[in-house]
């Protein structure tokens, strides 16, 4: 979907929005409502085109789905700072991932 700037900018202050309200939420969230809210902005990123952030949401689903005690907090860091990049290919989505490990490592 191409998106005006104007647009493009509103869809991703809406996805940060959604982002940090899960990153103030995490303390109390369970697995299963993390999960649901990380699948949640990564079929959003995907719909507006922030490919990106959709595949750090994907990267921490499966994370979610293999380790109860996963980190999330640098995977919401990352999915946020992606939202503002005006690169949406998908060397950008491969390059926050590697961001990812290293954060992680």
């Amino acid at each position: 979907m191409e998106l005006s700037a104007d647009m493009r900018r509103a869809m991703r202050d809406k996805l940060c929005d959604r982002i940090d309200r899960i990153a103030i939420a995490l303390p109390r969230m369970t697995m299963a409502s993390l999960g649901a809210e990380v699948d949640g902005v990564r079929r959003f990123a995907r719909e507006f085109g922030f490919m990106p952030v959709a595949d750090i949401a994907r990267a921490l689903e499966s994370a979610i789905g293999h380790d109860e005690h996963v980190m999330a907090l640098p995977y919401l860091d990352l999915m946020r700072e992606a939202a503002g990049c005006e690169c949406c290919g998908e060397d950008a989505g491969e390059a926050f991932l590697a961001n990812v490990s290293v954060r992680m490592g």
